[in-house]
């Protein structure tokens, strides 16, 4: 049996993998945005009049409610907790200065993306219905300029939010490869 700081080690070499992503080369394509905030991802896809949406997915104490405490925190990795998703809308075009200029967190690296159309098109209605389904328990979070929505008990470290941003990128068409523990993302050449 492993101690808990062994175990906590270990997490955090796996952690430090890198995620791989290569999007094909699709006609018709549409940008999208992969950011990279260091601890966790977020992604921007755009919607009808050039507007853009921002989702995010976390923990709903930690990232939603400014829980950041070391137990909230441990808590959130640990074993499975509530978990929240959140968007807000931007203003288009989609560019890594435009991205950069409006959002009030830091971003480690973004990186401007392509898929189908129609793939954005689903994504941007399977997330927004998603979050309207629970929108009477909307809050919004200033310091991440987000509006949020808890969705139920899932969010842990086997559930992040690197993890839920790589799988909305697969379905986008897009090939994902790593562990997606951390938000360590390499965009390969299609």
């Amino acid at each position: 049996m492993l101690s808990l700081s062994t175990s906590l080690l270990l997490i955090l070499l796996i952690a430090s993998c890198s995620t791989s992503v290569r999007c094909p080369q699709s006609r018709p394509s549409k940008q999208f945005a992969l950011i990279d905030h260091g601890k966790h991802a977020s992604l921007v896809l755009p919607v009808k009049d050039g507007k853009l949406i921002r989702y995010v997915y976390g923990d709903w104490s930690y990232y939603a409610l400014n829980d950041t405490s070391l137990l909230s925190g441990i808590k959130a990795l640990l074993w499975p907790t509530e978990s929240a998703i959140g968007m807000m809308s931007l203003p288009g075009p989609i560019s890594k200065k435009n991205i950069t200029e409006q959002l009030k967190v830091g971003i480690e690296n973004s990186y401007i993306l392509n898929a189908h159309p129609e793939a954005i098109r689903k994504l941007n209605q399977s997330l927004n219905a998603l979050f309207l389904k629970h929108s009477d328990k909307m809050i919004y979070n200033s310091k991440y300029d987000l509006n949020f929505v808890p969705l139920g008990r899932a969010y842990w470290i086997f559930n992040n939010s690197n993890q839920k941003t790589a799988s909305w990128i697969e379905e986008l068409g897009c090939e994902v490869k790593g562990l997606t523990l951390s938000s360590s993302w390499r965009v390969l050449d299609p």
